[in-house]
């Protein structure tokens, strides 16, 4: 089974439409997650995946669309996986990622 850096790095690597990644809480780097690929008709996630106590993590488009917002270099890989993290428990970035990449931007 994967765990959500994993699935986060896997997800932010490819352009896939229809892709998710849920994961089971507490959400942390090594907590177990999978990529989902659901069809234009899925919307929410399958019942057999909740079964599995797996919840909505975040779209990969999102998950993309956020990495893409920081300038090259600015965050290490497991920055990226901890800024997501924290963006899927509280809707922003965590404020040492936006010193970071307000640092980056300037310089």
């Amino acid at each position: 089974m994967a765990n959500l850096r994993d699935s986060i790095l896997a997800v932010l690597e490819k352009d896939q439409d229809g892709d998710m990644i849920v994961a089971r809480q507490p959400w942390s780097p090594t907590c177990e997650a999978k990529v989902l690929l659901l069809s234009a008709d899925e919307v929410v996630i399958p019942d057999a995946i909740k079964a599995e106590g797996f919840s909505y993590f975040l779209e990969g488009d999102i998950s993309r669309d956020l990495a893409r917002s920081i300038p090259p270099g600015a965050l290490r890989d497991e920055e990226i996986v901890d800024m997501l993290i924290y963006y899927a428990r509280y809707d922003g970035f965590p404020e040492w990622a936006n010193e970071r990449i307000r640092n980056a931007s300037a310089g």
